[in-house]
């Protein structure tokens, strides 16, 4: 970014009267309940521009959401009246939010990490956004760009992440994969098992359903018998096994 496209803070009144800042202004928002933390941010090159894409989570569903100062520092807007404008439209102003991201300071700053407020739109807003900037109303040095944004910038940032290449696709830990193999293996010998036993018990109830006939003919009982109780002691011995198997997690 060239020294021409850094904004000079436009002072605001605050609430209490001191002077809020155009970075006050976004730290207003981020201290306000509708903060969010980014959960990835990733920086995509437009025509040279790096612009930011945050990563948040919203009810549950993870959203892309775009930082929307930076565009006014790309195409030489104030930010102060964007912001005041987005936030006079009913749409807009309902689906913008604050985001805290954290950063690695640069050179002159404090060594370590710090965290910088935001105020961003969803992906999907950021044409009638940046359609609410025109061309004319700009300095002509800026035209150009601001028609190249107004036709390319949402289409380029949609594609980046439809082919994965905002946000890293999360791989599960080797522990994790292990314990998914571990766990499909368990339950296809407890299915295989169960199985088995199914097909026991119904044939040592077919033979309890011999046994009553030849009881009621007084006949064959000792061989009966012999059969029932090998078939019996197979059920158990099926069982026992698979037990071992659903409650071992070495198995």
């Amino acid at each position: 970014m060239s020294d021409d496209q850094e904004l000079i803070p436009i002072d605001r009144q605050a609430e209490n009267g001191e002077q809020l800042t155009q970075s006050g202004l976004e730290e207003a928002e981020a201290t306000s309940e509708r903060a969010l933390i980014a959960l990835q941010v990733s920086r995509v090159d437009f025509y040279g521009d790096g612009l930011m894409v945050v990563l948040v989570e919203i009810g549950g569903e993870r959203q892309v959401l775009v930082p929307l100062r930076q565009f006014c520092q790309y195409l030489g807007v104030d930010w102060a009246s964007q912001y005041q404008r987005t936030k006079r439209d009913e749409i807009l102003a309902r689906e913008m939010a604050a985001v805290v991201i954290t950063t690695t300071a640069g050179p002159g700053q404090r060594s370590g990490q710090q965290r910088h407020p935001v105020i961003c739109l969803p992906l999907d807003l950021l044409p009638g956004w940046l359609f609410n900037i025109s061309p004319s109303r700009v300095k002509p040095a800026y035209r150009e760009r601001v028609q190249r944004y107004r036709g390319l910038c949402y289409r380029a940032l949609w594609r980046a992440f439809q082919r994965g290449e905002l946000f890293p696709v999360e791989v599960p830990t080797s522990m994790e994969a292990s314990a998914s193999t571990i766990t499909g293996s368990h339950d296809l010998r407890a299915i295989a098992l169960s199985e088995q036993i199914e097909t026991l018990s119904a044939i040592v109830e077919l033979m309890q359903e011999h046994k009553a006939a030849l009881l009621a003919e007084g006949s064959a009982m000792e061989a009966v018998a012999a059969n029932q109780q090998e078939l019996m002691t197979q059920t158990v011995i099926i069982s026992s096994q698979l037990d071992y198997v659903v409650n071992d997690p070495h198995a």
